[in-house]
């Protein structure tokens, strides 16, 4: 499944990096707290990720960008619960 998203606004620093979380516990979706998102991978400044799961799964992602200046986003939740084809 390929994800992509609109690149987070930083005019002075620059994005340097996204984190992306998930989860296929869809009962805590959207979550407030990271933890609540156990799986990460580290992204470059990328707008886009071929995310390969679990058939027949359903997931909630949770987006959070870094700048240059070591400054975390708030994130973002996705909606809706994207499902992995069968």
């Amino acid at each position: 499944m390929n994800l992509s998203w609109t690149a987070a606004p930083d005019t002075i620093s620059g994005i340097a990096s996204y984190t992306l979380r998930w989860t296929s516990a869809l009962i805590t979706c959207p979550a407030v707290s990271t933890a609540d998102y156990p799986n990460t991978i580290s992204l470059s400044a990328v707008t886009s990720y071929e995310f390969t799961g679990a058939i027949a799964t359903s997931y909630c992602f949770y987006l959070v960008a870094t700048d240059r200046a070591d400054n975390v986003g708030a994130g973002s939740v996705n909606s809706g619960s994207p499902r992995l084809a069968q």
